[in-house]
C-alpha cells in the first residue's frame, strides 16, 4: 500500500527514564540490522527523577516526533509512567493532522496506551466539527466514509512493541514478534491466530465486526470520565496489563462494567495478564474466577453478554502481536470438540489498513 513502505523509525521516550540503556542500543541495533533506518528524539536518554526529561521536555520531544517528515513510524523506547501528566498540554488534533499529512505510524504499548486513545478520541471529535465536504476532513483522510471504524483507520496507531523490551532484550528479537510488527508496518494488515483459554459466548463459529481498541488495562482505566476517553461503541476490546493481583484487575473490569463501557463491546479478548503469584489469602482464586464474576455479571443484562476470550498473545511478554486503534477487526471464533470430547477455541483476528 501506498505510504506503507517505511522503513525510517523515530525513537522517542515519553514517558519513564530508561532503566537499561543497553537494551535501547541493543534495539536500534537490531532494528538496523532488519533494514530500518533509525533516530532517536534529543531527550530520549535524559533522566529527571524517575521520567525521561521534566514534562515540557517530553512534550516538546512529542511535538517533534509528530511534525517529523515521513513516512515513518514512531517507537517509544519503553513505557513506566508519565504520559498522563501531559494529557492536559498535549495539542492532540493538531498531532492528529500531522500525524496523517506525514504519514507517522505511532508504535508502542503499556503507558503509551493513554497516548494513544486520547489521539483516538482527538480524531473521533475532528470527524465530529467537520462534514465530509470540509477540506480538513478530506486531508485527514476522514472523507466519504462509512462508520467511525472506515473514517478512523488513515491514523495508525499501533498498539505494538517498543524498543528496549521486544527489540533490546539479551536474548534477541523474537521472530514472531517481528513478523507481527512487519506485517502490520509494510503491509497494513495485522492476523494474529490464537486458542483462547477462556471463552464466555456463542457455541460453534462465530463472526464479529467492530473497531479494535484497548491495551494496558490501568492506563485504559485511568482514562474514564476524562475528556480524552474514547467511546467506542460496538468494539473489540482488546485488554492487558503487568504485576497486577488478580482482585485489582477483577475491580478495574468491574468499573468499566458499571460505567456500561463492556456492555456496548461485541467482544473483550484478554492477553497476557503476567500478574504475581498468588497471595495465600486468595484462597485459590485467580483470573478465571474474576472473569466468570465479571461475565455472570454483565449476563444480568437485558442484551446478550459479549463473548469474552482470553490469552490473545499480547502484554509485557514476548512474543506479541500487535493491533491497529480504532481501525475496523473481524474476530473469527471456531469451537471444536474433538472424539475425546476434549473442547478447542481457535480464534483469528484480522485487520486490514
Amino acid at each position: 500500500m501506498e505510504g506503507l513502505l517505511m522503513n525510517q523509525i523515530l525513537v522517542c521516550s515519553p514517558s519513564g527514564a530508561l532503566t537499561d540503556a543497553s537494551a535501547l542500543d541493543r534495539g536500534i541495533a537490531a532494528l538496523q540490522q532488519a533494514g530500518f533506518e533509525v533516530s532517536e528524539t534529543p531527550q530520549t536518554r535524559l533522566r529527571v527523577h524517575r521520567f525521561a526529561g521534566n514534562d515540557e521536555e517530553r512534550l516538546a520531544a512529542l511535538d517533534t516526533a509528530f511534525h517529523h517528515p515521513g513516512p515513518a513510524t514512531i517507537m517509544a523506547s519503553r513505557g513506566g509512567y508519565g504520559l498522563s501528566r501531559l494529557l492536559g498540554q498535549m495539542p492532540l488534533q493538531r498531532w492528529c493532522e500531522a500525524m496523517v499529512a506525514q504519514g507517522l505510524t505511532l508504535c508502542g504499548h503499556s503507558d503509551v496506551t493513554a497516548l494513544q486513545l486520547a489521539l483516538l478520541n482527538a480524531s473521533r471529535n475532528l470527524q465530529a466539527k467537520h462534514t465530509t465536504a470540509d477540506p480538513l476532513l478530506a486531508r485527514l483522510g476522514l472523507a466519504q466514509t462509512s462508520g467511525d471504524s472506515a473514517a478512523l483507520s488513515s491514523l495508525r496507531l499501533l498498539h505494538g512493541p517498543m524498543v528496549c523490551f521486544d527489540f533490546g532484550d539479551e536474548a534477541g528479537v523474537s521472530p514472531t514478534t517481528y513478523r507481527h510488527f512487519e506485517e502490520a508496518v509494510f503491509e497494513g494488515r495485522v492476523e494474529v491466530p490464537w486458542t483462547s483459554g477462556f471463552h464466555q459466548g456463542r457455541a460453534g463459529s462465530v463472526r464479529l465486526e467492530g473497531p479494535a481498541w484497548g491495551g494496558n488495562l490501568v492506563m485504559l482505566t485511568s482514562l474514564l470520565g476524562t475528556p480524552h476517553w474514547p467511546n467506542m461503541e460496538g468494539g473489540i476490546l482488546i485488554l492487558e496489563d503487568v504485576n497486577e493481583p488478580v482482585y485489582k484487575i477483577e475491580r478495574m473490569l468491574m468499573q468499566l462494567l458499571h460505567a456500561g463501557v463492556l456492555q456496548q463491546q461485541k467482544a473483550i479478548i484478554l492477553g497476557q495478564f503476567s500478574e504475581p503469584k498468588p497471595h495465600e489469602h486468595d484462597g485459590g482464586y485467580a483470573l478465571n474466577d474474576a472473569i466468570a464474576c465479571v461475565h455472570e455479571k454483565l449476563s444480568l443484562g437485558n442484551k446478550p453478554a459479549p463473548a469474552i476470550l482470553s490469552n490473545f498473545p499480547f502484554g509485557h511478554v514476548r512474543p506479541k502481536a500487535c493491533f491497529y486503534q480504532g481501525v475496523n477487526a473481524v474476530l473469527s471464533i471456531e469451537h471444536d470438540v474433538d472424539d475425546n470430547l476434549n473442547h478447542s477455541l481457535r480464534c483469528v483476528l484480522t485487520q486490514t489498513l
